[in-house]
Formats: structure tokens, sequence, C-alpha cells
């Protein structure tokens, strides 16, 4: 895919930015986006185009894959992880949530899939999604379902999407230490249980999930598409639910 052009968001740091360091590597010509600015920075260390985007301001997020018509890849990387439990939720906690995870993947997803089919078709998308779309976690109820819709998302553009050769995967990360869960694994009795649950035994890095969404939009995977995939060291096999205590406080 040497050449080609890719599309990421949440690409300041974490996943998105493991994502664009593989596809770098690979030759991918990339435009990052996130609502953080140092995704210029990142952009500058791999030779790509950063952009200010926020996934949940659909005018900016069209206007952003608008001006990069020629893209044949998009990674939907931008995601927060957060929650209350039910009872102590509140409609603002289910909106944030669900509008940057659900809906950022929507309107990400919506304005490539158009710009593809108005070039004649053909392309690759992958949603990140997260183990928790199919392993409930007490407290951060909001997250695991964002999830989940992601994932059926992702497998309902796909089954839409295909007349037009345009594939669409979802990659569900294990536990990953991202900004987003280093402090959570700071905790010994956590980290301990995850190792001793994982069959590869140890913790998941970025650069694991970046080297699966480098796979994904390979022409190897070519006759791939509407799977979701676990990058998860084999956690999966054994079960993960509930297992993080700092999410679990109070």
């Amino acid at each position: 895919m040497t050449g080609q052009l890719a599309l990421i968001t949440g690409a300041a740091s974490g996943i998105g930015r493991a994502a664009a360091k593989a596809l770098a590597q690979a030759g991918w010509r990339l435009a990052l986006a996130d609502r953080d600015v140092a995704v210029e920075q990142v952009a500058a260390q791999v030779g790509g185009v950063g952009t200010v985007v926020d996934v949940r301001d659909t005018a900016a997020v069209d206007a952003w894959v608008n001006s990069h018509p020629d893209a044949v890849a998009l990674v939907n990387s931008a995601g927060i992880c957060a929650g209350e439990y039910l009872v102590d939720s509140s409609d603002e906690d289910w909106n944030t949530v669900l509008d940057i995870n659900l809906m950022g993947s929507v309107r990400a997803l919506r304005a490539f899939a158009r710009n593809r089919i108005a070039a004649g078709g053909g392309g690759s998308a992958i949603l990140i999604a997260s183990n928790n779309a199919f392993w409930p976690c007490r407290s951060i109820s909001q997250y695991c379902a964002s999830k989940a819709a992601v994932t059926m998302l992702g497998k309902t553009a796909a089954s839409e999407l295909g007349e037009h050769d345009i594939r669409v995967n979802i990659v569900a990360p294990g536990e990953t230490d991202t900004p987003m869960t280093h402090e959570a694994l700071q905790d010994a009795d956590e980290m301990r249980e995850i190792v001793r649950r994982t069959p590869l035994g140890r913790i998941g890095h970025a650069s694991d999930i970046g080297s699966a969404v480098r796979m994904l939009l390979s022409t190897d995977a070519a006759w791939i598409t509407g799977q979701l995939i676990s990058v998860d060291g084999g956690i999966s096999l054994r079960g993960e639910s509930d297992l993080n205590p700092v999410h679990q406080e109070g």
C-alpha cells in the first residue's frame, strides 16, 4: 500500500498514534486528526499532516475527510473510557460517551464512505472497539454499550458497503497499556490478574494494535470484512468481565 493515503482519528496518542507509526513504516501517507493539538507533533514525526478535529463536530469531521478525497483507508481510534454505575449515571454521562465513541465513529465512517463511493468505490475502514463490547464491566456501562454499538455499526456498514468494494472491520483491544488505561494498570493486583488470565502472559502494547491495523488494511486482508477481531493475547478465551478493580471503586 506504499503511497496510499490513510485517515486516522484519535491519532495524538495511544492506539491512534501507534496505528500511525505502523502505517508510516509500511509506506502509507497519513492524514491525522485529534482534538489534542499534539496531533501536529505526531504528524511531524511520521511524515503526515495533522489537523485538530473534534469528532463530536459533524461539520469539522466532514470538512477534514473531504479535504483528503484520495484517502483509501480510515482508522477511527478517537474515543474515551468513562462511565458511572447505571443508577448513578445522568443523561449527560451517556450523551458524552456515546457522542464521542459511537457518533464519532458514525461521522468519520459516513464521510469516508461517501467519498469512496463518489470516487467509484474501493477502500477499507477499521473501527476501534474493545473487548468490553462483549464483556460487561460494572461502573463503565456507558463505555461498554458504546463499544458494542461501534461493533454493530462496523458489521452493518460492511454489509452495506461491500457492493462498493469497501471493507469495514472492527478491532477489539484487550488490556492494553495506553494513556487512557495507564492509571488503572498501575494497580499491582490487577496487573497480576491480567497476566494470569492471559495465555500469552502479558498486557498489550499500543504497537500490538497498530500492527493488527496495518495487517487489516493491507492487500493480504482483501477478503476480510465485517469481522470483530480481538487483539488481546488470548484473554478473551478465559474471560475478563469485571476484571478492573480501579473501575469499581465505590
